[in-house]
Formats: C-alpha cells, sequence, structure tokens
C-alpha cells in the first residue's frame, strides 16, 4: 500500500484537537467471505485566526473472495479480491468543500486491476447545499505473454 506510509507522516504533523475514528468489520456465507478494515482522522483548525477550517483523512482496505459457476455444468470459479483507498476533504467557512477519493481494486492477484479517483467540490449555504463529482476508473488486464524456445536444428 504506497499511500499509507505519507498517509501516517500526515498525521503526525496535524493539530491534537481532532478525531480518530476506526472500523472492521467482515461477514461470511456460504461460498464467500469479506473483511474491510478503515481509519480516519477528522479535525479543525482556524488559518490565521480567521478562517475555520475543518479537515477528513482517510484510508481502507478489504479483502473478499467468492466462488462462482457461471455455466451450468462446468466447475465453480473462485474469484480473490483485494482494495485499498485513501480519501480526503476540507470545508471552508462552513461552506465550500471539496474531496478527493482513490482506490485501487485487484482480481485475482492483479490479473484486473481498477483504480479510481473521485473529485468533489461543493457549496453549503445553511440547509441548501450543491456539489459536483468527477470521477474516472480505469481498468487494466494482466496480459499473458506465452513463452516458446526454438532450438537449431
Amino acid at each position: 500500500m504506497k499511500f499509507l506510509c505519507p498517509f501516517l507522516i500526515l498525521i503526525s504533523f496535524l493539530p491534537a484537537q481532532a478525531d480518530v475514528n476506526f472500523s472492521a468489520f467482515g461477514g461470511s456465507t456460504s461460498g464467500s467471505s469479506n473483511s474491510t478494515v478503515s481509519a480516519g482522522y477528522d479535525g479543525e483548525f482556524e488559518l490565521n485566526n480567521q478562517v475555520p477550517i475543518d479537515y477528513f483523512l482517510g484510508a481502507q482496505s478489504g479483502r473478499s473472495q467468492f466462488t462462482t459457476t457461471f455455466v451450468e455444468g462446468l466447475p465453480e470459479t473462485e474469484t480473490k479480491t483485494s482494495n485499498y483507498g485513501i480519501g480526503m476533504g476540507l470545508t471552508l467557512f462552513e461552506m465550500i468543500s471539496l474531496s478527493y477519493d482513490f482506490s485501487s481494486e485487484s482480481i485475482n492477484s492483479g490479473v484486473i486491476t481498477a483504480k479510481e479517483y473521485r473529485i468533489a467540490p461543493g457549496l453549503h449555504v445553511g440547509k441548501f447545499s450543491v456539489s459536483y463529482a468527477y470521477g474516472k476508473k480505469k481498468f487494466h488486464k494482466l496480459s499473458r505473454l506465452s513463452c516458446f524456445q526454438i532450438f537449431p536444428n
């Protein structure tokens, strides 16, 4: 998890007036199981004693496994996925917000990977809020190279 190290370093410089959130959950049914761990850090500070800024940072990681039969009569296929992600955001003057989320998912040890990001600015006035989110998700398939050897005659 390449994002964990910068996330932990950044936490050490944040002010003490913040909350740390941690959660872990999982489940299992016949042929499937999943687990997820997430941690977050949120708080507030004032810039030049005039601009109130609320912030949050978060990270999550998960693993799941399930067995599926795609075609009746053929053997079952086992699929394993793992994912991790980070999220962060700021709110200025309790009105203007900006958040960024990134996640990466790997299926069957990297045969297929998906990376996704989302940026969401927003405006909050009283009980009214407007926000816009832009995101992009890319899938990559591991290309299998066939190796062969040519022997001279």
